[in-house]
């Protein structure tokens, strides 16, 4: 199975937006996992998914008022550690992988 790993940048600050983006993203379906460090200076939210699900994550936190910025897709094999093709932000927009 094809691995997308998604890379936002945000302006999460607190605990509460750390808990408001579990909530989101615990309640999507194809999210295999999620790491955000608050101690980073950009807020790196990495998103590893099924399917590529950035369009739908970013119109959630928009809609919720969670500042963010999808800055790539990557297409990723799950059996190696290396990642695969980056998509171009207009592919990441229209959910187009080809």
């Amino acid at each position: 199975m094809i691995k997308f790993i998604l890379i936002f940048y945000t302006q999460t600050s607190s605990i509460d937006d750390l808990l408001r983006i579990e909530k989101i993203l615990g309640g999507l379906e194809n999210v295999l996992s999620w790491t955000l460090d608050l101690q980073d200076c950009d807020r790196v939210l990495r998103v590893m998914s099924g399917v590529d699900l950035s369009k739908k994550i970013q119109e959630t936190f928009n809609d919720l008022g969670i500042i963010s910025e999808l800055m790539a897709v990557y297409l990723g094999n799950p059996e190696s550690s290396l990642i695969g093709d980056v998509l171009s932000s207009s592919d990441a927009q229209t959910g187009d992988a080809s």
